[in-house]
């Protein structure tokens, strides 16, 4: 009887543990461009606000597993990536910006983005951003395009 209760307790040590979602909470803010010094876009920056709900600072990395759900199945994309580690203290909120190409806009089949944190098991959704639509992108275009050389 012993034995048993050994290789059970052994067994539930073994299962995975279930991701914690509620750690860490993502709301889309805004979008900004990220330009270089000749006014030209390079990327689009899609500003989240995280709030960190524990009680204990959490390190938000780029190091961390980080996926973009498409089409409703989770995809690694190394075109999609944090932009900097961020210090997210206990129960604080704090701006953090994900890097996505340049031409993205919220008609590509990206339903949003996911960090998994494996130490922590934290998983942290990002929901799909509401902007830039095909009209921000328009109209960024049709600015470069016009802005004098």
């Amino acid at each position: 009887m012993a034995g048993l209760l050994v290789a059970a307790i052994a067994w539930n040590a073994s299962r995975p543990k279930a991701w914690n979602e509620r750690a860490l909470e993502a709301s889309f803010d805004q979008f900004v461009y990220i330009t270089n010094g000749n006014l030209t876009t390079e990327n689009i920056g899609l500003e989240y606000v995280v709030t960190n709900s524990t009680s204990s600072d959490y390190v938000l990395s780029p190091d961390k597993t980080f996926m973009e759900v498409y089409k409703g199945a989770l995809e690694h994309n190394p075109s999609y990536a944090l932009r900097e580690s961020t210090l997210i203290p206990a129960r604080q909120k704090v701006r953090v910006t994900l890097v996505v190409p340049a031409a993205y806009n919220v008609s590509w089949q990206v339903d949003g983005f996911v960090l998994f944190d494996a130490n922590f098991r934290y998983k942290l959704v990002f929901p799909k951003p509401t902007k830039p639509t095909v009209a921000d992108s328009e109209a960024r275009d049709s600015f470069v395009l016009d802005r004098p050389k």
